[in-house]
């Protein structure tokens, strides 16, 4: 009778001791008894069979207990039991052939547990526009039986692009327990992934088990959040630099770039200080500003006509602040405020010493109290040919009389020298 410690089989690696249990039923002695394994489905290899000193010689009506040992492996699990079949053998006495008993079979069953493990995760942290995420799904075989053919199934995805099919290696296709396997895809980031905010990801694993029967995994998500920056920036600019009149026109530029990570809607721009003593334009702001990508600049205009009243020598000055509302939704989001100046040239007021044309200016040749003017009459001498030839004369007379004191200078040198 042939027995085992085992009644049921739960994983590779267990050991298995089976009991060979020979009984002489004759009525002579049997010498030699031993065991003879037969058929056995396990894929290892059992032991020797060991029998006691008893076995030697067996009288009738006695009993004697071999032994056996068999370590499991996994195909054994996967086949789902052990069966073990035996015969015991004596040889009577005098000789002669061996008596044979009836084979003895004992089969152990496998408890099977198929299971597997998905643990999806990805290289970032974060979301930006245009990088790639790659996806790593970690499959592993937590059961006790032999999984094939596993595969990853993508679930939910929240992203507004395609991720790429999930990639797995040749080891996926039989992954025993314990095992792990890692599969694969890429994802690249878009704008609306950062204006929503998040990307979550779900996926599931499978495989079959030894029976031919489905075997998955629970979901395993991956959520990469992205903290919304919103943010502008403004250079308001005017195509000129100095008015000089009424009634001039000023184009004023409003150049507003996107500085942050998320879109920006309704982008606008709010007039602020402004010490034009006119009206200016309405802002006017391309459809380009009704969605501004992140690095984008839009240019938004207005004009103003100059008026008198500007041309105070104090110059024009001119405050704005943009503005815009992140696509994903909260708070609007506005710009530092940006000035132009422009520089407003006075008129000339008659009052104004520094006119050359002022009538007030000294300097004005045709100020009757300037000197050089012929017609001043504080002038003490009128400006005749005559006054003027006399100042010619006066000049001669000057240069000769220095030419002779120049040679008499000379002479009384040579004299002292000799």
């Amino acid at each position: 009778k042939k027995t085992s410690d085992t009644e049921e089989i739960t994983k590779a690696g267990q050991k298995v001791t089976y009991s060979f249990e020979v009984t002489n039923t004759g009525n002579v002695t049997l010498s030699d008894v031993g065991v003879d394994e037969g058929d056995f489905t396990g894929t290892g290899d059992m032991s020797d069979v060991s029998c006691p000193e008893a076995a030697k010689s067996l009288a009738p009506g006695k009993s004697v207990t071999c032994t056996a040992t068999y370590e499991v492996i996994q195909a054994d699990v996967d086949r789902g039991s052990v069966e073990n079949s035996a015969t015991a053998t004596g040889t009577p006495p005098g000789g002669g052939d061996p008596v044979r008993s009836d084979d003895s079979t004992v089969t152990v069953p496998v408890k099977p547990a198929p299971g597997i493990e998905l643990v999806k995760s990805a290289d970032k942290t974060d979301l930006v526009a245009g990088e790639t995420v790659n996806y790593s799904f970690v499959v592993t075989n937590t059961g006790n039986v032999t999984v094939t053919d596993v595969s990853v199934a993508e679930g939910d995805f929240t992203g507004s692009g395609d991720m790429s099919d999930v990639v797995c290696p040749d080891d996926a296709k039989s992954l025993a327990p314990g095992d792990s396997v890692t599969c694969t895809a890429t994802y690249e980031v878009t704008q609306a992934d950062v204006d929503r905010g998040s990307v979550e990801n779900s996926a599931t694993a499978s495989g079959q088990d030894p029976q031919g029967g489905d075997v998955a995994s629970d979901p395993s998500d991956v959520k990469l959040p992205q903290d919304p920056k919103p943010g502008l920036d403004l250079k308001k600019t005017a195509d000129t630099d100095t008015v000089t009149q009424a009634g001039q026109k000023v184009t004023y530029t409003f150049a507003v770039t996107n500085t942050g990570n998320v879109t920006l809607a309704d982008v606008g721009i709010d007039e602020g200080d402004f010490t034009g003593t006119g009206k200016m334009s309405d802002i006017s702001c391309p459809a380009e500003a009704k969605s501004l990508a992140p690095g984008e600049t839009v240019g938004c205009t207005a004009t103003y006509e100059v008026t008198a009243a500007d041309l105070t020598g104090h110059g024009l000055k001119n405050t704005a602040t943009a503005s815009g509302t992140p696509a994903g939704g909260g708070d609007p989001t506005s710009s530092d405020p940006s000035t132009a100046d422009i520089d407003t040239v006075k008129p000339d007021s008659p009052g104004d010493p520094g006119n050359p044309g002022d009538p007030g200016n000294p300097g004005d040749p045709g100020n009757p109290d300037n000197p050089d003017n012929p017609d001043n009459p504080k002038d003490p001498l009128p400006r005749t040919g005559a006054q003027i030839g006399l100042a010619l004369v006066s000049a001669l007379v000057l240069l000769a009389g220095g030419t002779v004191i120049l040679t008499v200078v000379r002479r009384r040198k040579t004299a002292s020298d000799n």
